[in-house]
């Protein structure tokens, strides 16, 4: 998973993905293929996801692998 701290923020937020995609008006499966690093968001969509998440664009850094 590259996206540890998105995840996290994610569940601290809304307690699961499926409440956070829900909230959002989209798919889950986006979601998750965000967190593990399989789709990029535009910058605009990053945005809005720090804006709804309360959180800082730096959640979105890559873990190390």
């Amino acid at each position: 998973m590259r996206h540890r701290r998105l995840k996290a923020r994610i569940f601290e937020q809304f307690g699961s993905q499926a409440d956070f995609a829900a909230a959002m008006g989209i798919d889950e499966s986006l979601v998750s293929r965000v967190i593990h690093g399989r789709r990029k968001l535009s910058g605009e969509e990053r945005d809005l996801w720090c804006r709804v998440l309360q959180c800082r664009p730096e959640v979105f850094q890559e873990a190390a692998e």
